[in-house]
């Protein structure tokens, strides 16, 4: 059987399409991955906390409020 890449040889138009090609899909594999699965996981994703609203506090009022 034969290989039908073989005719595109690296110094042709179709060779230099073929590897923009491969280029492009293994950045967009690693792009979607990255996205999609590690920095949801890295992140905590959709959890929330709480900050108290220490705004116009003096500094005396903000050693008590805070500790």
């Amino acid at each position: 059987m034969k290989n039908p890449f073989a005719t595109y040889k690296s110094n042709s138009l179709g060779g230099l399409l073929l590897s923009m090609l491969v280029a492009l899909a293994i950045f967009f594999t690693i792009g979607i991955t990255y996205f999609y699965v590690y920095l949801p996981s890295s992140t905590n994703h959709g959890e929330t906390i709480t900050v108290p609203n220490v705004e116009g506090m003096n500094i005396s009022e903000l050693e008590d409020f805070l500790i």
